[in-house]
């Protein structure tokens, strides 16, 4: 436990057991009276960690290398959407040097009781243009940008930290507050975008029998998977639930994107951007209530084609 956590241990008590209890509900390894119990536990223990958290509200930080700890290298061992090329301590410098450069920018959201344990984290990279491949952003012989001629920033990797705040809302806290501080600090900045995966595009391809991979058909699938609501009105794919549920819109959809075995897996290597539009969003997310997802005039044109 890092030396700023001491005046509050019993909150990342917490936090830590309320993770154990969530991993043994999902690895249903226990005896049924055991789970009864944990399940229990598991909903007294959330309530108690919310009224808790209730106390200060989180906060946005920015980190830098110079982060005290061991938050950076968990954030290297742990990253989901693009992990990091190397999987030692030693080599995890390299890419943390990278995704630290001048022209990027790593933003946490926590709570002041406890700094060093966030509830998300995000990595943004500065650009003089809309990306269409992650090797814009993660390529190590890049030629590092000048922030002061950054027009785009791009959220490329968004996830929740901590096992046990897992459920807590705040990813959307996250995103506005950093969208603030980049506004503040950078005025030549002309567009805020993601570059985003796609999950469950393939599954759902699978499902629709879709066997037709000619990059075309792809484009307009996939434009009509990402617009696809559930019964609830929400969109089916997790990462398009949460951006435009938060008031982006769907701007394009990318082939070759991310040629990494995950990203081919999940959605023949394609990946979308999402723009962030503070005077739009509100639009944007009253449109979803009604069951219209935002749009940009390229994703319209392959939903027309899709519907002809």
């Amino acid at each position: 436990m890092t030396d700023h956590l001491a005046s509050e241990p019993e909150l990342l008590n917490l936090v830590l057991r309320r993770a154990d209890l969530m991993q043994a509900a999902q690895s249903g390894s226990v005896e049924a009276s055991t789970d009864s119990e944990n399940a229990d536990e598991l909903l007294q223990l959330t309530k108690t960690l919310k009224a808790r958290l209730k106390s200060a509200p989180m906060a946005v930080r920015r980190l830098t290398l110079d982060e005290p700890g061991d938050l950076l290298e968990r954030l290297a061992t742990a990253e989901p959407v693009h992990p990091f090329a190397t999987t030692s301590p030693e080599g995890h410098q390299a890419d943390l040097a990278d995704r630290f450069a001048a022209d990027r920018r790593c933003f946490v959201l926590e709570h002041p009781l406890l700094v060093g344990h966030p509830l998300n984290v995000v990595w943004v990279a500065l650009l003089d243009c809309a990306p269409t491949s992650i090797s814009q952003i993660l390529d190590p012989a890049r030629e590092v940008l000048d922030p002061a001629r950054a027009t785009t920033a791009v959220f490329y990797s968004i996830w929740n930290v901590e096992p046990g705040l897992s459920g807590i809302p705040g990813g959307a806290s996250l995103l506005t507050g950093v969208l603030d501080v980049l506004s503040a600090e950078f005025a030549g900045l002309t567009q805020m975008l993601t570059l985003s995966p796609i999950p469950g595009f393939r599954q759902w391809r699978s499902l629709e029998q879709t066997t037709n991979d000619t990059p075309e058909e792809l484009l307009r699938d996939c434009a009509r998977y990402l617009c696809e609501l559930n019964d609830r009105g929400r969109p089916i794919d997790p990462v398009a639930r949460f951006h435009l549920g938060n008031g982006a819109r769907l701007i394009r959809i990318n082939l070759e994107a991310d040629l990494s075995a995950q990203r081919s897996e999940q959605s023949f290597s394609m990946m979308a951007n999402y723009s962030y539009e503070p005077e739009d969003r509100p639009a944007n997310q009253a449109a979803l209530r009604r069951g219209e997802v935002s749009v940009s005039e390229q994703v319209r044109q392959l939903l027309a084609v899709s519907d002809a």
